[in-house]
Formats: structure tokens, sequence, C-alpha cells
């Protein structure tokens, strides 16, 4: 039980310092997050951002959201723009 219970600790210490070293810093040009929409009419999917705590959309080609499509869970978004003009370049899950 405590050898699960490190493992999991580990693990999860592991995933947020990940999450903070891609979101943390200003000049970064990657957001992770859950995946919490996708929107193939507007060419668009929506994570809920891990360091921000809110949810950003990014523009995207077809072929992204076509692998975006039954993707659970986190994800890591390589994008370039800025403000409300997010065009996601590779997603990572």
């Amino acid at each position: 039980m405590k050898m699960l219970l490190l493992a999991i600790t580990i693990t999860f210490g592991s995933f947020v310092s990940f999450a903070v070293l891609a979101c943390g810093s200003p000049d970064s040009t990657t957001h992770v997050g859950p995946l919490m929409s996708i929107n193939k009419d507007a060419g668009q999917f929506t994570i809920l951002d891990m360091m921000l705590g809110t949810p950003l959309s990014f523009d995207a080609d077809a072929k992204i959201l076509l692998n975006l499509e039954g993707v659970k869970g986190t994800i890591q978004v390589d994008f370039e723009g800025e403000g409300d003009q997010l065009k996601a370049i590779e997603v990572r899950y």
C-alpha cells in the first residue's frame, strides 16, 4: 500500500511540474490541460488550462481536430499567436 501511495505521489508531482514548466513562462508557446470540447464547424478546440485555470480556445486545421476525436484527458498544445488568436501547431496527448 505504501508503494502504491508513493508511486501515485511521484506521478502526480511529475505531472504538475510538467504543467508548470509548460504554462508557467510568459514567453511560453505551450499550454497544458484537459480537452473540453471540439468544434469542427468553427475549426477550434478548447482546453481548461492547468496554470491559468480558465478555458483557452485554439484554431486548428482539420488534421489536428480529427486526431483529437476520442482523446480523453490532458493534452499539451504548442501554439502561435496572442490573446484570442491562438493557432495550434502541434498537439500531444
